[in-house]
């Protein structure tokens, strides 16, 4: 057997015996290398470029991920950041006008005559 070569580039298996073409097409005896190295250098750059997408999707992939967990910490430091503010508003506004705590209190309906006494924290009997 050898490869034969139709005038269209194709690569055709034939017997030994000198057979002029094969299914009505002329043919070319090939070298004994029996591929040519443009085809392969085809299938090299195929294959690199399939290579290449892959590595790409990947990486595209690896970095939604990260800006997920980024956004996820982004969204933790601004509810924590929230709680903090409403925290400093209240703390800011009992310290402008105390009046005002005695009276969230009654619209809240909580017992405002109770009685509060501050202990000093080094205090002995």
């Amino acid at each position: 057997m050898r490869w034969l070569k139709s005038r269209f580039g194709d690569q055709i298996m034939a017997p030994r015996q000198g057979a002029a073409s094969v299914s009505g097409l002329p043919l070319q005896v090939l070298e004994s290398s029996g591929l040519e190295l443009r085809q392969l250098w085809r299938y090299i750059f195929v294959v690199m470029l399939i290579t290449g997408c892959l590595m790409l999707s990947t990486w595209f992939r690896v970095d939604r991920v990260e800006i997920a967990v980024a956004l996820d910490g982004a969204e933790l430091a601004r509810s924590a950041a929230k709680g903090e503010r409403a925290r400093l508003t209240l703390e800011l506004a009992t310290l402008e006008n105390p009046a005002w705590l005695g009276a969230a209190a009654i619209d809240m309906g909580l017992d405002v005559a109770v009685t509060m006494v501050d202990v000093p924290t080094g205090a002995t009997n």
